[in-house]
């Protein structure tokens, strides 16, 4: 069985907080919508929330790895499917869309690193002291790599799945390739908004 993977097309601006409690979920008096806690459902509840013919209104906890928490080792989630946020397409155009090739060099040097996760390698990001913003080369086993560096200090980066970005410390490259070990960050992040299958979402 594979995971179901969604997308938050739709974030809220109000606070959980502020919403009236209904039950384990709130009432969101801006919309007039119940705001579903999916920290307290099934993977099998919350299977049933996006089959309702309208897109529901969640809040997610979302892991680094993209996980949503959900009620754990409950019946329907035993086998080890999860519900998974997937990276927004917009997101990936954005990053693209920025990213300039720091260009063929000699010396040639190498920085890489490894995440706990493949999904979260490919959203780590190097970004030069001019600006220039570089993607991965990518392995099976998490590992990233950026390659053809000249030396110089670079910073290593990672955007979470709410958009925020976390930069690293300073790495200077001199006169070999440097590993910055295991680069990871452990903090999830909260969505509030409406959930669709992600496979919904890229049709737009």
């Amino acid at each position: 069985m594979t995971d179901i993977e969604v997308a938050f097309p739709e974030p809220c601006t109000e606070a959980w907080e502020d919403m009236a409690p209904a039950g384990c979920n709130r009432h969101c008096a801006a919309c007039e919508k119940t705001i579903h806690d999916l920290s307290v459902m099934t993977l099998q509840e919350a299977e049933a929330l996006l089959a309702q013919p309208e897109p529901p209104c969640v809040r997610a906890r979302i892991a680094p790895d993209g996980t949503v928490a959900l009620v754990r080792g409950s019946g329907a989630n035993r086998n080890g499917r999860r519900l998974v946020a997937a990276v927004s397409a917009s997101m990936t155009l954005a990053t693209a869309a920025c990213q300039t090739p720091l260009g063929a060099v000699s010396p040639r040097f190498e920085i890489s690193g490894e995440t706990y996760s493949w999904y979260s390698s490919q959203r780590t990001r190097l970004v030069a002291a001019d600006g220039r913003v570089r993607r991965p080369s990518l392995s099976k086993d998490a590992r990233f790599r950026f390659s053809n560096l000249t030396p110089g200090t670079y910073t290593v980066s990672y955007t979470d799945m709410c958009g925020e970005t976390h930069v690293g410390a300073p790495v200077t490259v001199t006169d070999e390739d440097v590993d910055v070990g295991m680069f990871r960050w452990e903090e999830e992040c909260v969505i509030v908004g409406v959930m669709v299958r992600a496979d919904e979402a890229s049709r737009g």
